[in-house]
């Protein structure tokens, strides 16, 4: 019901920087030979783990250190077209990847602390994006621009995630609501198909809200599949928002997102409105709760 989440969730990969900025300690002028080979021994082990599922949109390939840059290789699952929507867009997905860096600022202000120890030690990030037929994207950001761009942007976590919401629903040319009609056109690329390709007609996204430190998803949903009155009862019992959360994760791409608005500190609301009474039912999960069934390490939640 809630797959429509999974259209953006491979742009901020999860785990992407955590463990790396842990290796490097109090930043200094530049990198010492011996940091440069803790580092290295850290990338080894993380890439023990490697690869890894991000959801059902892609994977985590590995991780790997050239010439004073952190390079992170991704594959893209679908159309091999996607990289046209790269090329096409390629300063505003290097954008993206710059917002993800505030998004984990709601844990310990870990965005700021890893660009500054990018910027100290002279360090690069680098991104590799593959597609099925084994071509890639690249891009690459100096630890500097990364930490001029996080000074210079201030905004809450909650806000960044929400930017980078706005700015894929735009490079996709997707535009909500979804209407069922659309259920039956033909999807060219991996960003449609990834949200389109799965979407239950009696469940359809209507749009993606912020207000303050909530990311609201509103669904145009039929009342004979979801009973509103009955929902709008128990909506607020802890004991049926716990339940809720856990048949949500169900699925693995909402799993997946659930650790992404943890580290954001964002709560989230799902809001249903009924398509013939137009009546509307919001459940409200807060951030203990999300980060209580997230993935993210608990250690690492503040």
């Amino acid at each position: 019901m809630e797959k429509g989440f999974k259209y953006f969730l491979w742009i901020i990969v999860l785990g992407l920087f955590v463990g790396i900025f842990i290796a490097v300690k109090v930043p200094k002028p530049s990198i010492t030979i011996y940091e440069e080979i803790e580092l290295k021994k850290i990338i080894s082990d993380w890439n023990s783990d490697l690869p890894s599922n991000i959801g059902t949109v892609g994977t985590m390939d590995s991780i790997i250190y050239h010439d004073r840059t952190i390079i992170y290789n991704i594959t893209v699952f679908g159309d091999n077209g996607i990289k046209e929507i790269y090329q096409k867009n390629y300063n505003e997905f290097k954008d993206i990847l710059k917002y993800s860096l505030l998004v984990m600022n709601g844990q310990r202000n870990m965005g700021n602390l890893f660009s500054s120890i990018l910027d100290n030690k002279e360090l690069n990030l680098g991104f590799r994006i593959y597609t099925q037929d084994g071509d890639f994207t690249e891009w690459e950001i100096p630890g500097h621009e990364l930490n001029e761009f996080t000074k210079a942007c201030q905004m809450s976590p909650t806000t960044a995630l929400r930017t980078t919401i706005d700015m894929h629903i735009e490079i996709a040319n997707l535009h909500l609501p979804v209407k069922i009609e659309d259920i039956q056109d033909p999807i060219k690329s991996v960003i449609l198909n990834s949200i389109l390709g799965d979407l239950d007609e009696n469940c359809l996204p209507k749009s993606i809200v912020h207000v303050g430190e909530d990311i609201i998803f509103e669904y145009n949903v039929s009342e004979e599949i979801i009973d509103l009155d009955d929902l709008d009862i128990i909506k607020n019992k802890p004991e049926f928002v716990e339940r809720f959360t856990s048949s949500i994760i169900e699925d693995e791409d909402v799993h997946e997102f659930l650790g992404l608005l943890a580290i954001s500190h964002s709560n989230m609301i799902i809001t249903y409105e009924g398509r013939t009474t137009h009546k509307s039912v919001s459940i409200r999960i807060p951030y203990y709760i999300l980060k209580k069934y997230c993935k993210i390490p608990q250690y690492l939640l503040s």
